[in-house]
Parts: structure tokens; C-alpha cells; sequence
């Protein structure tokens, strides 16, 4: 019953045959915790080869496509210069608006 709630990554290494005690099954799990969290460490701190192309680990936070930061993502580009315009053309038509009332004496 117990063996069966271990996660998966650990049930890949302790077979179940191997365990006849609660006290064994807690020994090998610890053993595949340690191992895995030197392995962890040990990338952190560089000793583990990594993917170094730069490009595939950056990831945009506005559009979350790899390849790119924010500062370079296209779609934000797009939609703040859509907005803009719309935002200017807005402006513009209730600057008309109040010119051609102030013309005709209405305002």
C-alpha cells in the first residue's frame, strides 16, 4: 500500500521485490533523494554539462514563446503600436469634434 503512493521517479529505482520492511523502503528512498539532490546541486554550480545556446533558455514573459526576451517580442510590439494609433486616433477625432464645435459656436 505505501509503495504504491511513492512518486513515480522513485518507484522507477526501488523495485518492489527489493523491500520487505517499512524501515528498508525508507533507506533506499533517502539513498535515491541524496543522489538526486547532489545531481541538482551539482548542475546549479556548473559541474554538469548544460545546453549552452542562450537563445532557447530565454523565454518572453509577454507571449511565453522561447527564442526571445520581452524587450525583442514581436506580438507585445504589435499590440502597443495598435494601441497607440487607436489611442491617437481617438484623440484626434475629439479634437476635431471640439474644433468644429468651437467653430460653429455650439461650445
Amino acid at each position: 500500500m505505501i509503495y504504491g503512493l511513492l512518486t513515480v521517479h522513485i518507484r522507477k529505482h526501488v523495485p518492489r521485490e527489493k523491500i520487505n520492511t517499512f524501515d528498508q523502503l525508507l533507506e533506499e528512498v533517502r539513498k535515491i533523494e541524496n543522489i538526486q539532490y547532489e545531481e541538482t546541486v551539482a548542475s546549479k554550480l556548473g559541474h554538469v554539462k548544460q545546453n549552452t545556446d542562450k537563445s532557447k533558455l530565454v523565454r518572453c514573459s509577454f507571449c511565453h514563446f522561447r527564442g526571445h526576451s520581452v524587450n525583442e517580442c514581436r506580438k507585445r510590439l504589435a499590440k502597443f503600436t495598435t494601441q497607440r494609433n487607436t489611442t491617437c486616433t481617438k484623440a484626434r477625432g475629439f479634437q476635431n469634434f471640439m474644433l468644429w464645435l468651437w467653430k460653429t459656436g455650439l461650445f
